[in-house]
């Protein structure tokens, strides 16, 4: 079966080896490069591994089929060799609804994917469990159960204390509320499962949101938040949050400081969440009256109300965010993609908790017109690293590791 690569376009619609890796290049500003991914990779995922390490997946063809692969770096800036997970040659991939690799415990991994449905008329979302830090994986299981020819996708996974956590967009109702009068649309699901991949329970947390826009889920403590695009009967789309408190019920939607978007598609833009000890930050991309923005808000875990609302830029904007918050120096380190003097550029800049914006840092920049990928960033010891997929000669995974002490 030949492979079918897309570029999603919604408008309506979801023992590791110790080769270690030195850096290839010795850039400017103190920052260090390596090409981690095979000709043709692409899609890369963060995730944290214990205190001290990052885990980051990616795909990369083989032969007809593509595979789900992954490293590991640490402080020491050494990554090993990339293992493979699972390959197939049905697969939905696409440069925005992204597969993961998620630690639950030291040993314990969920691993997802999207599979084609037989007839292409939609996709499930696949997953697998590892206990043994990926060396073994379980037979594929099959999280949406719904059986309909929909688009499911933009999974986040997260440990909820006795066992692990799925949320997803969708769009089982284009199909099932199709004689309603209600506005079709994708719904928000959680199913929680145990350490064995039994699943407990499944309930849906918004019955209308964005249709394609990635979630995110962020935890500290015993605080879990997500936050999401929204969408009304009239199609303001902006962001929301939930908050869990040990694992119990979600609050009601937090709203962030309203936008007030009205777009009849869906933007294909979610927010991205970090904690500290404090409370929540979130970045996102808004383009009310076809004026892009990135903003920035702050929470605190014990109040509804914000105690900064920034925007960080204007007018060349293209979004694609992400977030992490640095310990080190009380911030948070925000990245985004905008249009430079050549092409698009990836910028991280550094913001504290009342909202005063620091030190920027220009990741990377190419010849590219617009985005066609989601570049993640991440913390490990002393370093931002940030990973995209650069079209600079083909199509291959790049990593960057920028000091922290330059975003202060």
């Amino acid at each position: 079966m030949k492979l079918k690569i897309i570029i999603l376009v919604c408008s309506g619609c979801l023992l590791i080896s110790c080769i270690r890796q030195s850096p290839q290049d010795q850039l400017s500003s103190n920052q260090l490069e390596w090409v981690l991914g095979s000709d043709g990779s692409g899609q890369p995922h963060f995730s944290k591994l214990g205190k001290d390490r990052l885990l980051l997946n990616w795909m990369q063809p083989n032969g007809d089929s593509m595979e789900l692969v992954y490293s590991i770096v640490g402080p020491d800036l050494l990554w090993t060799q990339p293992s493979p997970i699972v390959q197939g040659d049905n697969w939905f991939v696409n440069w925005a609804d992204l597969p993961s690799v998620v630690p639950i415990t030291e040993n314990i991994w969920v691993t997802h994917w999207l599979e084609y449905q037989e007839d292409y008329a939609g996709y499930d979302i696949l997953f697998s469990i590892t206990k043994d830090a990926g060396n073994n994986w379980s037979d594929p299981r099959l999280l949406n159960e719904d059986d309909l020819p929909a688009e499911h996708g933009f999974v986040e996974i997260f440990p909820n204390g006795n066992g692990f956590s799925m949320l997803w967009l969708d769009g089982r109702r284009y199909v099932a509320d199709q004689a309603s009068d209600l506005t079709m649309g994708a719904t928000l699901r959680q199913a929680s499962f145990s350490f064995d991949g039994e699943r407990l329970n499944e309930s849906i947390l918004d019955q209308f949101v964005c249709d394609c826009c990635q979630p995110d889920v962020a935890q500290m403590n015993n605080m879990t938040y997500v936050a999401y695009r929204d969408r009304t009967e009239n199609e303001i789309r902006d962001i929301v949050m939930l908050a869990n408190k040990d694992h119990g019920e979600w609050s009601d939607p937090i709203n962030l400081p309203a936008d007030n978007w009205q777009i009849s598609g869906c933007p294909i833009n979610g927010p991205a969440l970090a904690l500290s000890e404090e409370g929540a930050g979130v970045v996102w991309f808004s383009a009310k009256n076809d004026e892009p923005q990135i903003r920035f808000a702050f929470k605190q875990h014990n109040s509804d109300l914000f105690l900064s609302n920034v925007i960080l830029e204007e007018y060349a904007p293209w979004g694609y965010v992400d977030i992490v918050y640095d310990e080190i120096n009380d911030q948070f380190i925000l990245s985004w993609l905008r249009d430079g003097e050549s092409g698009l550029q990836l910028v991280a800049r550094s913001v504290d908790q009342l909202g005063n914006i620091n030190q920027e840092v220009i990741i990377f920049e190419n010849k590219l017109a617009y985005p066609l990928d989601f570049p993640k960033i991440e913390i490990v010891g002393h370093y931002l690293l940030a990973s995209w997929t650069d079209f600079t000669s083909g199509m291959r995974i790049k990593s960057r590791a920028v000091e922290l002490e330059n975003l202060k």
